[in-house]
């Protein structure tokens, strides 16, 4: 049965069908790609610890990463207002897993391109064929 690729994602075969493209991760790319699995389930875990503290005192707590590392709100990371601005809204506003869910999905994102991109620069293909003269019975070249 003759397969040919059609798209990135699918494969397309004689019959018509189409099935989901089985990719074989590198081993650089397996430990990649289960870090960035890890960092998402650590992040789902800080929402499910946000939801279950909501569920006890009725108040929504908030996870950041400021309140972890204990950073007071008077510290000052640079003088440059353009930049403390969003160092402060990255530390003190946003939620510990909407960064940590954000970074696993970039981390992956990152790891699948750049497997992409080496892979085609990178890889071995065979030599092409060469076509092969038909042999007939009776060549005319007999000994």
């Amino acid at each position: 049965m003759p397969v040919t690729t059609v798209r990135r994602d699918f494969l397309f075969d004689a019959e018509l069908k189409f099935s989901p493209r089985r990719v074989k991760l590198a081993p650089y790319a397996q430990g990649t790609a289960m870090l960035a699995g890890i960092i998402l389930l650590i992040g789902l875990m800080f929402l499910a610890t946000q939801l279950m503290l909501q569920g006890s005192t009725g108040a929504w707590p908030s996870i950041t990463v400021a309140s972890e590392l204990g950073i007071p709100a008077d510290r000052v990371f640079s003088d440059w207002m353009i930049l403390e601005r969003p160092i402060w809204f990255i530390l003190a506003d946003v939620q510990l897993w909407v960064l940590l869910v954000l970074a696993a999905g970039l981390i992956y994102w990152v790891m699948d391109w750049t497997a992409e991109k080496l892979s085609r620069r990178f890889s071995r293909r065979p030599p092409p064929e060469l076509p092969q003269e038909p042999e007939l019975a009776d060549s005319g070249k007999s000994v």
